[in-house]
């Protein structure tokens, strides 16, 4: 089992002039991003589609200084694979599109986000309206679909995101979707750290941050180290639920990340040493 590292990074701050220099290359890329989906996206076949969106999202990290680490990593996905991680920033994303292009389900407020929501559009995101009964049984119906094509679908079933100390308790509704379509759920543990393995949380997007105070932490920091550590898919067996699922796949993400596992009560329960 991994623990995270404890504390804080030390490191001195990306200098200004670099981090202004960051914020130009990410609004050219994003834009570059947009005028590629927009113009050439759909005449594209899906390994052209996956291949361009790896490529984008990798030269993404690469202008971020993010490096990644992955663990892990299967040699071939199930043909239907439901993917489910923990969730702490926008970059989330393109970290698994640098890995494994993905259909995301995501909350339906990030398609107002600034040129990152409208590129995400782009490639195909479902999204999800909590609020809304009905909507959330459409999106469950079009990821069932997806799954049943082929589709690799990725969900954040805290249903929000985190500054990365934790893990809150996974949302069920959209596990159902594995029932339904009868995929394999591979749950992904994702943590951020600095080079020297200090907890790092300029990525982080979540509480009062903005998306804009989000990007100008990231460009202030001179390394970020994202790792993904891909773990042992769940195959839904006769007479398990949804519940069932998002409990099981919750406690594999805790359990690598050193956290406390939820109990079927709903409860934190201390690791064992």
């Amino acid at each position: 089992m991994s623990h995270p590292a404890s504390g804080h990074s030390t490191e001195a701050a990306t200098p200004l002039p670099v981090r202004c220099l960051r914020w130009l290359h990410l609004l050219w890329h994003l834009l570059r991003g947009l005028l590629v989906t927009g113009l050439r996206f759909s005449q594209l076949s899906k390994a052209q589609r996956h291949h361009a969106m790896r490529r984008w999202s990798l030269q993404l990290l690469r202008l971020l200084s993010v490096r990644l680490e992955v663990r892990g990593e299967p040699a071939e996905l199930p043909p239907r694979c439901l993917l489910v991680m923990n969730h702490v920033s926008w970059l989330d994303v393109f970290l698994i599109n640098a890995v494994h292009p993905a259909m995301f389900v995501a909350k339906a407020e990030v398609q107002a986000w600034p040129l990152i929501g409208r590129l995400v559009s782009q490639t195909g995101t479902l999204y999800i309206d909590r609020r809304r009964k009905s909507a959330t049984r459409r999106t469950v119906e079009g990821m069932v679909q997806a799954l049943r094509s082929g589709e690799l679908v990725a969900v954040f079933p805290e249903g929000t995101t985190t500054h990365g100390h934790g893990v809150d308790k996974f949302h069920t509704s959209l596990f159902e979707t594995a029932l339904e379509a009868e995929a394999c759920v591979l749950p992904v543990a994702l943590r951020y750290r600095t080079r020297s393995g200090a907890f790092c949380d300029a990525p982080a997007y979540a509480g009062e941050t903005s998306l804009l105070q989000s990007i100008w932490a990231i460009v202030s920091t001179r390394r970020i180290v994202a790792q993904l550590c891909f773990l042992s898919p769940l195959m839904p067996a006769t007479g398990d639920d949804r519940r069932t699922l998002a409990l099981a796949s919750e406690n594999a993400i805790r359990h690598e990340l050193g956290l406390p596992e939820r109990g079927s009560d709903g409860r934190l329960h201390a690791p064992a040493d």
